[in-house]
């Protein structure tokens, strides 16, 4: 396999990140992100609500979804995601597999189709996410990640994203030798963050939501 990342350097964790090639482009694709939201307002709460009754009604209250999940600079944020799972506080930590039987039947069809994760509009709107970046952990998981995963921690440079660079490539993970090039793709994206960029993966974004691809 190609390598993903050939010019990051693997160093250790650090409390400085210095591997944003153009911070000043993410500053500026902040403020464009807050006004997209708010110019597609009209069209994201009808969906959003309509969506809320539909899981409502498949499998009960609440509708929404609440975690815990390092964001930039490894702050704690709460995502919000609609409900796709029965609740079981045993397996509340349990990395979601393939056919999982806690997936309700509206989950998987809000899974595959990347739907679960419109409630994270808010989040990018009030600064804890981003629309493209490394996907947010749980923060039980990054824990672990942290230690056993290398250049874990280098993620945290940049905000979180609804999507991203390894999201549209590789999707979701549940092994150690997955997890480690989902960072590498993660470091890629942040090493080249630019407008065009972007654009590829908003486009692939959506061809990966019409198709319902690489989701659990």
């Amino acid at each position: 396999m190609e390598k993903i990342v050939s010019d990051i350097p693997m160093s250790p964790p650090r409390t400085e990140y210095g591997i944003v090639t153009h911070p000043g482009y993410l500053r500026i694709r902040r403020v464009f992100e807050v006004l997209l939201i708010v110019a597609f307002a009209p069209i994201i709460v009808p969906v959003v609500a309509i969506l809320s009754l539909i899981v409502a009604f498949d499998s009960g209250l609440p509708v929404f979804y609440f975690q815990d999940r390092p964001g930039k600079n490894g702050k704690l944020f709460k995502i919000v995601k609609f409900r796709t799972m029965r609740h079981s506080r045993v397996e509340e930590f349990k990395l979601t597999d393939d056919d999982d039987p806690r997936v309700t039947r509206c989950g998987r069809f809000l899974r595959r189709h990347r739907l679960d994760e419109l409630p994270q509009f808010w989040n990018v709107l009030v600064g804890d996410m981003s629309l493209i970046g490394p996907r947010p952990e749980s923060h039980f998981t990054a824990k672990e990640f942290s230690i056993t995963v290398p250049n874990w921690n280098l993620r945290y440079a940049v905000a979180p994203g609804i999507t991203g660079w390894q999201q549209v490539n590789q999707g979701h993970v549940n092994t150690l030798e997955d997890t480690c090039i989902r960072v590498e793709y993660d470091l890629y994206y942040i090493r080249h963050a630019s407008f065009l960029f972007d654009c590829k993966i908003v486009f692939l974004t959506i061809m990966t939501m019409l198709k319902g691809v690489n989701s659990r």
